[in-house]
């Protein structure tokens, strides 16, 4: 009999929803965050794995698919 039901008080249920709300934003923003890291990490391992002649190959025929 003591509690009241949220509808009682909108400004809580208003303020949970909120908090609710800012920590689906953080969560999903460190999730993106780790997999920008995840796929820079994982685009540079050809060019960490290369020699220097497959460096100058690699730039060159990206740039060539660029171009044209």
């Amino acid at each position: 009999m003591g509690q009241c039901s949220s509808s009682q008080h909108p400004e809580a249920e208003q303020q949970k929803q909120q908090k609710q709300a800012a920590c689906v934003d953080i969560q999903k923003s460190c999730r993106q965050e780790q997999l920008r890291k995840k796929a820079a990490a994982h685009m540079n391992q050809p060019y960490q794995a290369s020699s220097n002649d497959e460096l100058v190959l690699l730039v060159s025929l990206d740039s060539i698919t660029k171009i044209g």
